[in-house]
């Protein structure tokens, strides 16, 4: 099983660290006029043996400049303001995620793990 979540994002430029399962996928982004602020509605898969990672997001307006440790992952546009708000994932080199198959409940690491020997 699976469900959509929403979650609001930090749109002063400061990081916004979201707790996701592990293949997660965000489907959607949108500023929200009413509350003025940043989200995104994120796939999760719902097996509560899914391991849980950290994922940090940083939204940021066009034009605003960023390392190269980030990856473009959406764009919220506000209806009534001409102003465009990207949101980035982090990027470490050292960290890799692996995704979750649901239907063998391993991550592509355990498989590996396990096909190696």
């Amino acid at each position: 099983m699976k469900a959509i979540h929403k979650y609001q994002l930090n749109s002063d430029g400061s990081e916004t660290q979201l707790s996701l399962k592990e293949g997660f996928k965000i489907v959607h982004a949108e500023f929200v006029l009413v509350e003025k602020a940043v989200f995104v509605w994120v796939e999760e898969p719902l097996a509560a043996k899914i391991p849980t990672i950290e994922v940090p997001l940083t939204v940021v307006r066009s034009g605003e400049p960023l390392s190269k440790d980030f990856q473009h992952v959406s764009t919220a546009v506000d209806a009534l303001a001409p102003e465009a708000y990207h949101i980035f994932q982090k990027v470490d080199a050292k960290a890799t995620i692996y995704p979750f198959d649901i239907a063998t409940g391993q991550t592509k690491r355990d498989f590996d793990v396990v096909n190696a020997r």
